[in-house]
C-alpha cells in the first residue's frame, strides 16, 4: 500500500527524463497502443486483475506516477493528487471502457485504486 505522497515530476526537470518518458511509444510500436489508449480492451469479460491494471496504467500515464507506486489502497486525492477533473476523467474512460454505468454518487464513495477496479469488475457483468 502507498503511503503519503507520490512522486511526479518536478518542475523544470529535463524533457524526457520524468516518468512519463518510459511510457513513450517505441520505434515499431503499434499506433494507439501508447499511454492514452490504455483502457481499450477487447470484448468479452475482463478480471478484476484485468480492470486493475489498466486503471494502474491510466493513472500512471495521466498523472505521471510511476505504475509500481500505484497499489491497491492507494488514494486518488491524497496519494495521487488526482483533482476533479482527472476524476471525471477516469470515470469517463471506465464507463466507454467497460460498458458500465458509474453514478456520480457511487463515484463520490471510490476513494482507492482496489475500489475502482472492484466497482467496475462487479458491474462489467451486468452490462
Amino acid at each position: 500500500m502507498t503511503r503519503g505522497k507520490v512522486l511526479r515530476s518536478s518542475p523544470g526537470q529535463r524533457p524526457g527524463s520524468g516518468p512519463r518518458s518510459v511510457l513513450r511509444s517505441s520505434p515499431g510500436q503499434r499506433p494507439g497502443s501508447g499511454p492514452r489508449s490504455v483502457l481499450r480492451s477487447s470484448p468479452g469479460q475482463s478480471s478484476r486483475d484485468e480492470v486493475f491494471e489498466r486503471i494502474r496504467e491510466h493513472l500512471s500515464a495521466e498523472l505521471e506516477v510511476q505504475p509500481d507506486l500505484i497499489g491497491e489502497g492507494t488514494r486518488f486525492r491524497e496519494d495521487l493528487e488526482a483533482d476533479s477533473l482527472d476524476l471525471v476523467e477516469l470515470v469517463v474512460e471506465l464507463e466507454d471502457t467497460y460498458g458500465v454505468r458509474i453514478p456520480d454518487e457511487d463515484a463520490a464513495s471510490i476513494l482507492t485504486v482496489g475500489q475502482a477496479a472492484d466497482f467496475v469488475a462487479a458491474h462489467a457483468d451486468e452490462s
